[in-house]
């Protein structure tokens, strides 16, 4: 038992060292909006200090009218060139009072636009709940994500590459029913694929793990 504990002691280590070596941008919202927006249908967008997943976030209420599906947009330091978030993920934690009947119309949850007009779609499957639910999505070429909008063809690697080179929006949906909602943000985590060096510290560490694992059960058998 104490082996495997040390064993899963250094795994955790090198997970930590791999996560540490991910991390492009990111937003906690402990002491403002961190230049954070909403666009199209939205207003009263405020910072809360409390209340958050953890701490502080950022919050807006849906206009009724003029209807139009809205979207919190990130700040300058998730722009720009962020190629090395290929292959990598966005997470962040949303809640939202929305209330049914849901928007059934085809629509994103996530849109990157680049520089060079080229406008990735991706549509979500569950709207967030009453209380905080995090979300975690793919910066990878796997069909999910369209060009133009969620109904359009899939985009290639190159066209997400091409994207992430010069990001010039990230806009994350707040919008999830046909009436007025409030939709709160927090946490949010533009993340890569690791590096290679944290990488292969995270396999050395499985090695060992696997290693001393098999020595216990040929010890034991």
């Amino acid at each position: 038992m104490r082996i495997r504990h040390c064993a899963v002691a250094l795994v955790l280590g090198c997970v930590s060292a791999v996560a540490g070596a991910q991390v492009l941008a990111a937003s906690g919202f402990k002491q403002g909006d961190e230049s954070w927006s909403v666009q199209n249908g939205a207003g009263n967008f405020l910072w809360l200090a409390t209340g958050g997943d953890p701490g502080g976030y950022i919050r807006a209420l849906e206009i009724p009218e003029p209807s139009s599906l809205w979207f919190f947009s990130a700040p300058a330091s998730f722009l720009g060139n962020k190629a090395a978030a290929y292959g990598g993920t966005l997470s962040f934690s949303m809640r939202s009072n929305w209330s049914p009947p849901e928007i059934t119309a085809p629509h994103a949850s996530v849109q990157l636009l680049g520089a060079n007009g080229v406008l990735l779609a991706l549509q979500g499957d569950v709207p967030p709940a009453l209380d905080w639910t995090r979300f975690s999505v793919s910066l990878v070429a796997d069909g999910d994500w369209k060009l133009g909008s969620v109904n359009g063809s899939a985009a290639s690697a190159a066209d997400m590459q091409a994207v992430l080179s010069d990001l010039l929006a990230l806009r994350i949906n707040g919008d999830f029913g046909q009436g007025v909602e409030v939709s709160g943000l927090d946490s949010v985590v533009l993340s890569a694929v690791p590096e290679p060096a944290a990488m292969a510290l995270f396999l050395a560490g499985l090695a060992v793990v696997v290693g001393r694992a098999r020595c216990r059960a040929g010890r034991s058998g």
